[in-house]
């Protein structure tokens, strides 16, 4: 079932769920090589390709906002003292790294210190992320549905197995196709794409942002990055930063 997915598939998009920030990018099938991610972000007047992992919910506890929407209303409600009852959300994800007897009801801590389950946060974080994804898709016109596209979600090589099922879980509920996602293992699909390349890979740097040529990165929606073919993290200490490569032949999000 999944080849077959992958044999129809036009676009693969890529999202990179992080503890502060995150973001995303997408490449077409008949044209693996041209990365596009997403410069709609801002932040202090300048272009973003990540926008914090922040979620804001409202008075009666409905999704209201993410990024830094969340992050920029929730500021201006305070300022006017009429964020009582609002809720803000940050480094959520910390909460998957903590325990190996992690459950779905987990809880985390908004702003102010009250408890929620974790779940619906996650949820709410990917289905923003799908939703803003598929802009930019339908602005390609090139007749691209949303049932044409594979989502790869890349995930730590630290986390137990119950941590890799609650992000699955996420993001079925997100309303993904379950034979349309993929989990990634980072450093594993690191390695591999570095075993499967050679010097002719063209690195160019431009605004902090690394585009590398690689061929044929399809990951298996086991989540298992023994195999060949996956999506992969790594870091580049030059600049502290986290790559994310994708499948559908190459493309990248730097953290």
């Amino acid at each position: 079932m999944a080849s077959n997915v992958q044999g129809k598939m036009l676009l693969v998009a890529a999202f990179d769920f992080g503890t502060t920030f995150s973001g995303y990018a997408f490449s077409l099938r008949d044209d693996p090589n041209k990365i596009q991610t997403n410069w709609n972000w801002y932040a202090g007047g300048g272009a973003s390709l990540k926008t914090p992992t922040s979620v804001l919910l409202n008075q009666k506890g409905e999704f209201h906002s993410f990024g830094f929407e969340a992050e920029d209303y929730y500021t201006y409600l305070a300022e006017d003292g009429a964020h009582d009852d609002w809720r803000l959300f940050r480094r959520f994800k910390m909460v998957l790294h903590s325990s190996e007897h992690l459950m779905k009801d987990v809880t985390v801590e908004d702003d102010c210190g009250k408890q929620m389950e974790a779940f619906p946060l996650f949820v709410m974080s990917i289905e923003y992320l799908k939703k803003h994804l598929l802009t930019p898709v339908v602005n390609l016109n090139v007749g691209i549905n949303e049932a044409d596209i594979v989502y790869v979600l890349t995930i730590p090589v630290i986390w137990h197995d119950n941590a890799k099922r609650f992000m699955r879980d996420a993001a079925v509920e997100a309303g993904i196709d379950t034979s349309r996602l993929k989990l990634a293992l980072e450093p594993e699909c690191a390695s591999i794409w570095r075993e499967n390349t050679d010097t002719k890979n063209d690195v160019t740097v431009k605004e902090h942002t690394i585009w590398w040529s690689i061929s044929d990165i399809v990951g298996d929606n086991s989540g298992d990055a023994s195999k060949p073919n996956c999506a992969f993290n790594t870091t580049r200490p030059a600049s502290g930063g986290t790559i994310s490569l994708t499948p559908a032949n190459s493309f990248l999000i730097l953290s």
